[in-house]
């Protein structure tokens, strides 16, 4: 067995564990009706995908500011076979969703099981291909940025129309799934932001460094006004139309507390603050304010997505909590083990 190969094992058989002890969590205590993990699932699939759509596109566009960034934003990939398995672990939660009862062609159980899990492996298949090439400069890299980033599209779609909008059956738009992958590339941006803090020294090593900061965070900057955009234009679209089954969504979380109060919290959090705080080319340069600013856009995705599903689904605090720091302990575990796996994956 290839070191690649035992390395993947290994990460495979603690993600067997730890989504086996997300299930005991989950449905040994009471937790209504499983939002806490449809949370979870949503939150760490956006940036995990975003992670890895981010160095695609600066490889098809032939970006150099992503040399410093590329490998540490490639480590996390792994994290989409943990998601899989959790995924496999919400399955039972799926009796929840309002189609279920009375499925169609498209919504029903086997088939809403069976593209999930199709999409997350391609998403974990294609990402592994791209991390290979890339590290090894392969002559293949930009083919494989391209597929990567046609599966992404397909992957966040997926999880927009099937893992969201039918939670809200039979509420739909047709810009929620780039408005999806929109936002998991933003989250996958801000993890850069999170880098640049926390390796700072080990980048400022490399040449071009700071230029490549500058323009990372100018990315930054450019999606925080892409995604208000996009909210924009899915917002604008629903109001003109004025349609019940399009307003249903957005009047049932700006009637009540404290969903009103959040979703506008949501777009001053990725909207407001990057804007207006991202123009300074002098904060753009330090690494302590994207920090702030890539955890505050962080915080701005977990709160949408709250508002997203804690209407329909039960979001219990004490599952939630646990999942949440179970999940991002093993995020830090598969960054910091990154070196030895890209090692073999790579060059």
């Amino acid at each position: 067995m290839s070191r690649t190969n035992s390395k993947l094992l290994q990460f495979t058989v603690v993600f067997a564990v730890v989504s086996a002890l997300v299930y005991l969590i989950e449905y040994f205590i009471p937790s209504g009706k499983g939002g806490s993990l449809l949370f979870n699932l949503l939150f760490w699939v956006a940036i995990v995908e975003g992670a890895v759509a981010v160095v695609a596109a600066a490889v098809v566009t032939n970006g150099k500011w992503i040399f410093p960034y590329k490998r540490d934003l490639l480590g996390v990939y792994p994290l989409l076979l943990l998601i899989t398995f959790l995924f496999v672990a919400f399955i039972p939660r799926i009796e929840y969703y309002p189609w279920a009862h009375e499925p169609g062609i498209w919504l029903n159980k086997n088939l809403f099981i069976i593209r999930c899990i199709v999409f997350l492996l391609a998403a974990f298949g294609t990402a592994h291909l791209l991390a290979r090439e890339v590290l090894r400069d392969g002559p293949k890299k930009r083919f494989y940025a391209v597929i990567y980033l046609l599966v992404y599209v397909i992957s966040q779609t997926s999880v927009a129309f099937d893992w969201v909008m039918s939670l809200n059956y039979p509420w739909y738009s047709t810009l929620f799934g780039g408005y999806f992958f929109i936002e998991a590339f933003y989250t996958g941006l801000a993890l850069g932001g999170i880098l640049t803090f926390l390796l700072y020294k080990q980048y400022q090593q490399m040449e071009g460094f700071p230029k490549a900061q500058m323009d990372m965070a100018t990315l930054l900057f450019a999606f925080s006004v892409f995604w208000g955009s996009q909210f924009y234009t899915q917002y604008l679209v629903i109001w003109y139309g004025n349609l019940p089954e399009e307003v249903s969504l957005i009047v049932h979380r700006i009637s009540h507390s404290p969903t009103r109060e959040l979703s506008y919290l949501v777009i001053v959090l990725l909207f407001f603050i990057p804007f207006v705080t991202l123009i300074s080319r002098k904060l753009k340069a330090n690494p302590r304010f994207l920090l702030i600013i890539s955890l505050i856009v962080w915080l701005g995705i977990a709160l949408e997505r709250l508002i997203l599903i804690g209407p329909v689904l039960t979001v219990h605090p004490v599952p939630l909590i646990i999942e949440f720091f179970l999940v991002g302990a093993l995020f830090i575990w598969v960054f910091r083990q990154r070196d030895q796996f890209l090692a073999v994956a790579g060059p």
